[in-house]
């Protein structure tokens, strides 16, 4: 097998860099969250062979990680704003995605696993040309095959399980047409989650995939020295007690 990598393919693209933001959680919904985790691990002694049912118990806590940071990210998207450019961002559950997009919806479009065909077109077309669209929000498996280059910079709130969804909502910017001089890809994580563990088993999956593909022997997503730099300097959350 021949494979050619994207940046033997595409050597003009700009550089990317991966941004890990952890988030300070809201403690209500932290402790509805660790709640919700201790439930899940008492059942799952005794349910481990059924598996639907354990991924939709997982799903449940990754939604309820989201809950815990929502506020947090929010606030994070408000800031983002200042800096007067695009952002394309990604969630997982479509919930989520309703629920951030009601909040941003005078400066946002969005695109789901329901809007197809010349609604879809329609949406991308607005956030390359009207320069008052500031965010697209997309569910991240629906992102294969767009071009957002209006934006130099996305935004990921929930997470895949593979890495390969990451890379290709990441090249929703990252392609030919962009402009800029750098492009960011910027992680939300709510720190004490099932979000840590979701980073560590796509690090895990991306050295894996380089080994296979182009004998790499450290090829992850996301680098995980700057990510524990950046947890120990933005945000203590071992100093956080949530009283039981």
């Amino acid at each position: 097998m021949l494979r050619r990598t994207k940046e033997e393919v595409l050597k003009d693209l700009p550089p990317k860099q991966r941004i890990i933001i952890p988030l300070e959680t809201d403690k209500v919904a932290l402790k509805n969250y660790i709640d919700a985790t201790n439930q899940f691990i008492l059942w799952a002694k005794d349910h481990i062979d059924k598996g639907l049912d354990l991924q939709i118990n997982i799903d449940r806590l990754k939604q309820l990680a989201y809950l815990s940071k929502r506020n947090s990210c929010i606030k994070w998207l408000e800031e983002y704003l200042d800096s007067d450019n695009k952002l394309v961002i990604a969630t997982y559950h479509k919930n989520t995605l309703e629920d951030l997009y009601n909040h941003f919806k005078d400066i946002s479009v969005f695109i789901d696993g329901g809007i197809t065909g010349e609604k879809r077109q329609l949406a991308i077309d607005t956030f390359q040309t009207n320069k008052n669209i500031r965010f697209i929000f997309l569910q991240i498996l629906c992102a294969p095959g767009l071009t957002l280059t209006a934006a130099n910079a996305t935004c990921t709130v929930e997470f895949s399980w593979s890495p390969a969804d990451h890379e290709q909502f990441e090249a929703r910017v990252h392609r030919i047409g962009q402009e800029r001089d750098s492009v960011f890809a910027y992680y939300l994580i709510a720190l004490n989650t099932i979000e840590e563990e979701i980073i560590k088993l796509i690090d895990k999956k991306q050295e894996v995939l380089g080994q296979i593909f182009d004998n790499k022997i450290d090829d992850k997503l996301f680098n995980k020295n700057d990510m524990v730099k950046s947890i120990l300097n933005k945000l203590k959350i071992d100093d956080k007690k949530i009283e039981r």
